[in-house]
């Protein structure tokens, strides 16, 4: 039997220049990257760079019925087992980004936990979250943090708020935490962020934080999550849904960013299943600056609430694309040649229906003839 000669790293040997190579493996994806790494020290080098740049520490629910049956009295067993699982897949996730240095190289972090790690007074469980906050910590070069959680939601808070840490390259920052006091030290000590997304569902924020001198955008997933725009530099806003009856409240928070500008850019979803002009009148009329605009409702049947809200759309002067979802076709062609004739910077209008469904038109100019994007 032949014994073959143990592989050893060779160095790249390769016509190309080695900052060709370099600027080659910037733009590759994940996958390509992790077959560059293998291949020789100084491409396994220069793909470490960006292979560690985005990391996600995850722990899901795990069926473990085909391990343990319920009926046959196994409950506790099969909860304890995913406990245990979830704390021990987070404490080798944060393992893997401090060895070899990678915790230097990390500049997105997402943290899901959807899975409980045990009962809230569980030594263990504090014991988890207290290493993967020093993980955190580790991570100079953090420039976007995402933390989603369904579990010990108040025990996250405070301890994201308690640590002593400052992201200081730290520009977006997501999270379905709710934004109640134990997050204010966060909020204090992460005055630069360019970009906030608040997906919790809770009924009333009263402490959420303002202002934030550096912010320029924000998702929020209710119109009372606009309460962080006031006397901040917003100039991009995305409302996932709101009523008719809080577009005051909107308006009243959009008015107050103190962005050069003003809104530029806005994307409103609203509940309603019987749609007046209101939100037209009181919120798009009252942002003259828009450039983007994407709005989604059910059809508005009132014909004089629709020539209302299509009076408000032509008053848009620097509105360059428009997206509208939802209503009918008929109230989709009076938009369309309305804002064509009206909407002097418009070159971009999409038309949805439904989850997939869309058609799009552009025009490279005021008086051009409008193109059909196929899709």
């Amino acid at each position: 039997m032949e014994i073959l000669p143990q592989a050893t790293p060779v160095r790249l040997r390769s016509p190309v220049p080695y900052d060709i190579w370099a600027t080659v493996v910037a733009f590759a994806d994940f996958y390509t990257l992790a077959a560059i790494s293998l291949v020789c020290r100084e491409l396994k080098y220069e793909a470490a760079k960006y292979l560690w740049r985005s990391c996600t520490l995850y722990v899901g629910q795990r069926c473990v019925d085909d391990i343990f049956e319920p009926d046959k009295g196994n409950d506790f067993i099969a909860i304890s087992f995913e406990e245990i699982w979830g704390r021990r897949h987070l404490e080798e996730g944060c393992a893997i980004i401090m060895s070899e240095q990678r915790h230097l190289r990390v500049q997105n972090i997402r943290i899901d936990i959807q899975s409980s790690l045990g009962a809230e007074w569980d030594r263990e469980v504090d014991d988890t979250l207290q290493t993967v906050f020093q993980t955190l910590h580790h991570c100079n070069n953090l420039r976007s943090l995402t933390i989603v959680s369904a579990h010990h939601r108040t025990k996250i808070a405070r301890s994201l708020s308690a640590y002593p840490f400052t992201f200081m390259k730290l520009e977006r920052f997501a999270t379905d935490l709710f934004c109640d006091e134990h997050m204010h030290n966060f909020w204090d000590r992460h005055s630069q962020l360019e970009h906030v997304e608040l997906h919790a569902v809770d009924s009333s924020v009263s402490n959420l934080p303002a202002p934030l001198p550096a912010l320029q955008s924000m998702h929020a997933s209710l119109a009372h999550h606009t309460a962080i725009i006031p006397g901040s530099p917003v100039n991009s806003v995305h409302v996932s849904g709101i009523w008719e009856g809080e577009c005051s409240l909107l308006m009243h928070n959009l008015s107050q960013s103190t962005s050069p500008s003003g809104i530029q850019h806005l994307y409103i979803l609203i509940f309603d299943a019987e749609v007046t002009a209101h939100p037209y009148i009181s919120v798009i009329a009252n942002l003259p600056h828009l450039k983007s605009l994407c709005i989604t409702h059910a059809d508005m049947l009132d014909r004089e609430d629709r020539a209302s809200a299509i009076n408000a759309l032509c008053q848009l002067q620097e509105l360059e694309v428009l997206e509208f979802g939802g209503g009918s076709s008929a109230g989709q062609a009076d938009i369309f040649a309305a804002c064509s004739k009206n909407c002097r910077e418009l070159r971009h209008i999409t038309f949805r229906w439904g989850y997939y469904s869309q058609r799009k038109f552009v025009r490279d100019s005021e008086h051009a003839a409008w193109g059909i994007v196929r899709q």
